[in-house]
């Protein structure tokens, strides 16, 4: 356990130092499926990227939500440091877009969320994992959003593991200091 904390340490900062661009740069990464629509409510085109590990699999997957205060950022910005070590590990990812404020208001990002988990497990067999070994992670608004999904608890949605890197959770003090709009 003592080994791990110095690469989590390294992995937060790594999201922390992350480039704040709201382009979706192109990835370098091989093997790696891009824009695959995996939900369109109300016409709109959700696609997330996709990583799978060569092998029979069924490989344990992760589902990347990413961060920008709930109005920025997209499936390739902010969570990018995740990749490459999730495939080096043997992780199979998908890291998905969802609808962003203030043009969708909420719920339209959670429920966005659920749609990702909903589409990864009936696509499980497709992609080679194991839909029992779904971990949920994310970072600034994606950690919130990873987390509130989970706390819902529905057996559509449910999630073997969640990991919130720096989650807002102080809503109160949050809205008290926000500059106004």
């Amino acid at each position: 356990m003592g080994q791990r904390i110095p690469q989590f340490f390294l992995l937060a900062l790594l999201l922390a130092t992350n480039s704040f661009s709201a382009d979706e740069p192109k990835l370098t990464l091989p093997g790696v499926k891009e824009d695959i629509e995996f939900a369109s409510p109300g016409g709109i085109s959700l696609k997330l990227d996709a990583f799978i590990p060569d092998g029979p699999g069924p490989f344990p997957a992760c589902i990347l939500v990413h961060g920008g205060g709930w109005k920025n950022g997209n499936k390739r910005v902010y969570i990018t440091p995740l990749f490459e070590p999730l495939a080096k590990s043997g992780f199979a990812w998908f890291a998905i877009n969802y609808r962003l404020a203030p043009e969708h208001r909420w719920p339209a990002c959670a429920d966005d969320v659920k749609a990702g988990i909903k589409w990864v497990k009936a696509h499980a067999a497709e992609y080679k994992i194991d839909p029992n070994r779904i971990a949920l992670i994310g970072e600034s608004a994606g950690a919130q959003l990873a987390a509130f999904v989970a706390a819902q608890n529905d057996a559509d949605t449910r999630v073997a593991a969640v990991v919130p890197f720096y989650c807002p959770a102080d809503f109160e003090l949050i809205a008290r200091t926000a500059p106004a709009q």
